[in-house]
């Protein structure tokens, strides 16, 4: 059996795990209330206060979520004054202090 037959077969499991993991992904961002931070390159559950990558499709890279209060300095130095005031206007700021 050649490298290509076997790779043949396999493509039919890997489509449905990863249709498995798309449904998964969905079902849990339709859960989640995200705000985007552009400057920092992020989004923020606003009910968990978790804030997650961007990655550049536009959705969070949800295995790298962080709660709000372990973000670095250098991550709150890089939002700017328009992501800072949404934080203000949504409570996390507040939060924060």
């Amino acid at each position: 059996m050649g490298i290509l037959s076997m790779w043949v077969k396999k493509v039919p499991k890997m489509l449905g795990y990863m249709k498995k993991i798309s449904y998964i992904s969905s079902v849990r961002l339709r859960d989640m209330n995200l705000v985007e931070l552009n400057s920092v390159g992020s989004l923020i559950d606003i009910e968990e206060k978790v804030v997650y990558p961007q990655m550049t499709n536009g959705l969070p890279d949800l295995d790298g979520g962080v709660e709000v209060y372990q973000t670095s300095d250098e991550w709150f130095e890089g939002l700017s004054e328009t992501d800072l005031n949404t934080l203000i206007n949504i409570g996390i700021y507040e939060f924060l202090k």
